[in-house]
């Protein structure tokens, strides 16, 4: 059965859809003539006035009629810096990102939707806060280089308009044969960024020819499953805005791969690398076979050291107890946790009413625009 966990991912307000405060227009009083000494004690106040605003500019580069804004209005760019912890420096960049290389990439793409939120500033949809954090994680992607980050982001808006990875999450139907080779659990009381975890279980396809006879189908499928994970995720929260992989080759023979499923597997891993940036906190391999894990230790110092830190080879899957505190009740016994049953008891599917109002309106559009395409056919 599946398990009904709390809500994992805190509301955020869109901040975009809020109403904006009514504001009254100020009725300007036209001039009213009058007497000569009213008009010379006017021109003398006029004058002391406009003596006082020059000094006050002077002194300030402000006007009187033009006070700088209040301080308590505005964000300091430390606290910013501080919320997402980055460095002076990281937050500069950032900041140039948004400002010069994010407007021409919506240019070009003609879309501004990552990973089911706007990024585009205009948007109703719009949150800065989610959109920053999505574009640094685009930044930490390219070890912070502006001119290989505008190409990553090009490139993953691109795929996103075409491939339509949430019409695949969301609205297509896909071949329950594909149920038990990959599930979702949560955790909402795990460890920081070990709440979401996508399972996969290869070693459980009883015929990889049949399984992988449609290697697109399975990419959609796959693509689909990782999109309705990430609306679990909080990417305004340091402890929920990364997800866990566990790949469990129990039964999987590195002699005897189908050529479909190497397809299919080569396939996924490379739209998971080129188009999912920052997303994964840990990927754990568990109950590999001998041969791999040696292979693994003879050749991870070639491993760049962020990939090693995410990395675990183990050679069963109990050696995760190590990874996970406390022995979660989120993962089974067999797994190093304390649950008593198996890891399918704790399938978690997502709700359509989990997914982020945007994710909504680009599935609303894209139903409305095939509606329009078809009665234009």
């Amino acid at each position: 059965m599946a398990t009904d966990p709390t809500e994992i991912k805190p509301k955020v307000a869109d901040s975009a859809e809020k109403k904006a405060s009514e504001v009254t227009d100020t009725t300007v009083k036209p001039a009213v003539a009058t007497d000569s000494k009213d008009s010379k004690d006017s021109k003398d106040s006029e004058g002391a006035t406009a003596a006082v605003k020059k000094e006050v500019k002077d002194e300030t580069g402000a006007t009187a009629d033009k006070p700088e804004a209040n301080e308590d209005d505005k964000t300091p760019e430390v606290e910013k810096t501080n919320k997402y912890k980055l460095e002076p420096e990281q937050f500069d960049k950032l900041v140039a990102f948004k400002e010069n290389a994010v407007p021409e990439v919506l240019d070009e793409t003609e879309y501004d939707e990552l990973f089911g939120y706007q990024v585009d500033p205009k948007g109703k949809f719009y949150d800065e806060e989610i959109a920053d954090r999505l574009l640094i994680k685009i930044l930490k992607s390219t070890a912070w280089d502006a001119v290989t980050a505008k190409e990553t982001l090009t490139k993953v808006l691109k795929w996103r308009k075409e491939f339509k990875p949430l019409s695949a999450a969301f609205k297509e139907e896909h071949d329950a044969k594909y149920d038990s080779s990959v599930l979702i659990t949560v955790n909402p009381e795990g460890d920081a960024n070990l709440r979401v975890v996508t399972w996969n279980f290869y070693g459980k396809v009883s015929d990889p020819s049949v399984y992988f006879a449609d290697p697109e189908s399975f990419l959609r499928w796959r693509v689909g499953l990782m999109e309705r994970a990430m609306q679990l995720l909080d990417f305004t929260s340091d402890d929920n805005d990364y997800m866990v992989q566990i790949h469990d080759y129990d039964n999987v023979s590195l002699f005897r791969m189908d050529p479909k499923a190497k397809t299919a597997s080569t396939s996924v891993i490379a739209v998971f690398k080129d188009y999912y940036p920052e997303l994964l906190s840990k990927k754990w391999f568990v109950n590999v076979p001998f041969l791999m894990a040696w292979l693994y230790t003879m050749f991870k110092s070639f491993v760049p050291e962020v990939t090693r830190k995410k990395f675990a080879m183990l050679r069963a899957g109990t050696e995760l107890s190590e990874y996970i505190s406390g022995g979660s009740k989120a993962f089974p016994i067999s797994y190093g946790g304390l649950y008593d049953g198996p890891v399918e008891d704790l399938k978690y599917e997502v709700k359509k009413d989990q997914m982020t109002k945007y994710t909504k309106f680009i599935l609303q559009k894209e139903e409305e625009d095939k509606k329009l395409a078809d009665e234009l056919d």
